[in-house]
């Protein structure tokens, strides 16, 4: 089925009612890299299909993106000298942001350019992120937070649609925890965050893990053209 390298650890199968194969497994790349594949195969199929599965988008979009929001307050206050109020303001402007964001996606439909548009947001999230950590001034923080959470929930809403588009029924629960592990990993991604700050100060800590997160991401959209090859 899949002879390219060290492949099928961590599998797991599923029949459904129609006799369909799907299968889940990890693909070894080298001793420090793989990726999560999916295979399917009906019974009266030839071949069988495989996909590769990003995960890693969502864990690096948790770790090293959406964990500024748990350290805004800190920010606020020992960068653009704001109180708890500002800390709010910042925070409500990437709500904000957020609700068009999500807006937007809901009014596109199908679009036949998902591949781009979750490239697109997800890199939209990451330069206003840096440009954010840069900023010294409070009003421009302000738009700049307005940007990055169009960027933040246009990336989870994309993001979500091609994990259900691609995963069938049978595998979706399982697809989509693995998914939602990058809503865990943004409270983990605080830690390291503040260790930073300690050291180098906010603006570094949270450019650097902004920039952390683009590479990851374009790493998988040019080395790896996980998200550009999507045909859905």
């Amino acid at each position: 089925m899949d002879d390219d390298g060290e492949t099928g650890l961590f599998s797991s199968l599923v029949i459904d009612q129609s006799g369909r194969f799907h299968i889940s497994y990890f693909l070894k790349e080298s001793s420090s890299s793989g990726v999560v594949k999916y295979a399917t195969k009906g019974p009266d199929d030839r071949t069988w299909e495989i996909r590769d599965v990003d995960t890693l988008s969502k864990l690096a979009f948790g770790f090293f993106g959406a964990s500024y929001i748990q350290v805004m307050p800190a920010f606020a206050k020992e960068v653009l000298r704001s109180n708890a109020s500002g800390a709010g303001w910042l925070i409500s402007a990437s709500g904000l942001g957020s609700l068009v964001g999500s807006m937007y996606m809901a009014s596109i439909g199908d679009t036949r350019h998902k591949s781009a548009l979750l490239i697109g947001t997800i890199s939209l999230f990451g330069v206003m992120l840096f440009l954010f950590a840069l900023s010294p001034i409070f009003v421009v923080s302000l738009i700049i937070l307005f940007l990055a959470g169009v960027g933040f929930m246009g990336f989870i809403a994309m993001g979500t649609t091609v994990l259900q588009l691609t995963t069938p029924a049978e595998m979706r629960g399982r697809m989509m925890s693995q998914w939602l592990i990058g809503a865990a990993t943004q409270y983990i991604g605080a830690f390291p965050i503040s260790l930073a700050a300690d050291y180098f100060g906010w603006p570094i800590a949270i450019g650097g893990s902004a920039l952390m997160m683009l590479a990851v991401v374009f790493w998988l959209a040019i080395y790896r053209p996980t998200l550009r090859k999507l045909r859905l």
